[in-house]
């Protein structure tokens, strides 16, 4: 009696199935990757406000959206820019005549502008119709400078500011939660939490 064989070469299919698998952990992850630093850049924004003394509103405009992660390139990150804030615009600053200039700034962070006094500081108009505090250093006629509060850059570039390690313990584990929370979706074929955030 002659037998009949029925071969089948799975190889193909398997690799097309690994490649899905493998296409659909990586969306999970990049999701996963997008709410954790989207969370943790909303604290950190709150963590520089508090550090300088201004309204989050205020920080907000020197902080772009969030760079989100694809499945192409499992990496999340914001860019602060190297705009300056005046520190009369700092909660508590004061300017008196004869008194000068008294405020705070990297009141979380610390460090030499945490008590900030200047008693010779003096206050300038702008051409912008704003005002300006200043302080001479030296005896020329240019020689004055601005007096500006820490910058939302400076926050997030010093390795021990206030801002900086809330961003990396944040994300850290933000990351670790909502890797495992979409992982965990993703073996039990449910639908991965919504990565549906706003990058603002």
């Amino acid at each position: 009696m002659a037998g009949i064989n029925v071969t089948l070469d799975c190889g193909q299919l398997i690799a097309w199935a690994s490649d899905l698998a493998a296409n659909r952990i990586r969306s999970v992850l990049a999701s996963s990757l997008n709410r954790a630093a989207r969370s943790a850049r909303k604290e950190a924004i709150n963590t520089i406000a508090r550090d300088i003394g201004v309204p989050i509103s205020r920080v907000k405009q020197s902080v772009g959206k969030l760079i989100r992660a694809s499945p192409g390139n499992l990496r999340a990150s914001f860019i602060t820019s190297k705009s300056r804030i005046g520190i009369k615009n700092v909660s508590g600053a004061t300017f008196a005549k004869g008194k000068g200039l008294i405020a705070s700034t990297h009141r979380l962070t610390g460090g030499g502008s945490s008590a900030l006094r200047a008693s010779k500081a003096f206050i300038i108009n702008t051409s912008a119709g704003g005002s300006a505090v200043m302080i001479r250093i030296g005896k020329g006629k240019g020689a004055i400078r601005a007096v500006y509060a820490e910058g939302v850059n400076t926050a997030m570039s010093q390795p021990n500011a206030a801002a900086r390690k809330q961003w990396e313990r944040d994300a850290s584990t933000n990351a670790t939660r909502e890797i495992s929370a979409g992982i965990q979706a993703a073996l039990l074929s449910r639908s991965a939490p919504s990565d549906s955030g706003s990058d603002e």
